[in-house]
């Protein structure tokens, strides 16, 4: 069985957190504007990138649809790039 990130904890708090706002002011407010917008004939979806482990691409989206409110999700995808979860500030590697 596959480990889970030690950062899916931190990664699953930011979801909820994420998912208590009802407007997507208040989440722009509360969570910062999102790293990427996808325009899609129905509505948006925003792009929130969270890591990289154990193989899988981990983000939270948010769907934006006129005035209804935020639907956020945790969203992920297989990928063949390196972990971002193990690595070190630069201040630790002296």
């Amino acid at each position: 069985m596959k480990q889970q990130p030690r950062e899916l904890a931190e990664w699953t708090s930011r979801l909820e957190a994420m998912k208590q706002c009802r407007t997507t002011t208040e989440l722009v407010d509360r969570h910062g504007a999102p790293a990427h917008r996808v325009q899609e004939p129905a509505m948006e979806i925003w792009h929130y990138p969270l890591g990289i482990a154990g193989g899988t691409l981990y983000s939270i989206h948010v769907a934006v649809a006129g005035d209804a409110a935020p639907t956020v999700y945790m969203h992920l995808e297989p990928t063949n790039e390196p972990d971002t979860t193990d690595r070190r500030p630069w201040w630790r590697f002296w």
